[in-house]
């Protein structure tokens, strides 16, 4: 006699939406700011969070990290070095260094800020000052909203959920200097 068995199997993941990646995203983000900032990477005698940790080093702030409703929902603004030039304002082309991270969870499910690009040893990133999120500036919406915080020669740290950057689900956090600002 000839047995014939059939097995079936299912993938049991499910597809996730874009509300759930973003919830898992805003958990992730929350999760390193209130983690102590490592004496490997920063000096932190105080074993202050990250947010503490950078807030202190801050001359202002902006948290928009609650809100909704805004245009930039989901940004949180650090000013370390308050320009000494003119401020940024629309119309005006400027020109900006900047090294982003990615706030993500690395293989043994730790969430730290790990680096992903920078333009530093090549030419200045430059935009005209426009409208917000303007899609033709090739701008990530958040860095345009830090950007307009900001006066010439001004160093900031932003931190920037995914629906104000590239769409990708991981927070970023750009260390942004603004070198150029056309008259």
């Amino acid at each position: 006699m000839l047995m014939v068995v059939f097995a079936v199997s299912c993938d049991t993941k499910k597809i996730e939406t874009s509300r759930q990646l973003l919830a898992k995203e805003k958990e992730r983000l929350n999760t390193f700011l209130n983690t102590v900032a490592p004496d490997s990477m920063v000096s932190n005698p105080e074993k202050l969070t990250w947010k503490e940790y950078w807030t202190r080093q801050a001359v202002d702030t902006v948290d928009k990290s609650k809100e909704t409703n805004s245009l930039d929902a989901g940004l949180i603004y650090f000013e370390n070095v308050t320009g000494t030039g003119e401020p940024v304002t629309y119309g005006k082309e400027v020109g900006y260094r900047y090294k982003r991270s990615v706030i993500d969870v690395d293989s043994v499910g730790t969430v730290g800020m790990y680096p992903s690009f920078d333009n530093y040893g090549s030419e200045d990133a430059d935009y005209f000052v426009s409208v917000p999120n303007a899609a033709s500036t090739g701008v990530p919406a958040g860095v345009q909203f830090a950007v307009e915080y900001m006066r010439k020669y001004g160093k900031s740290r932003v931190v920037v959920l995914s629906t104000l950057d590239n769409g990708r689900y991981k927070t970023a956090v750009y260390e942004i200097e603004i070198t150029f600002l056309s008259k």
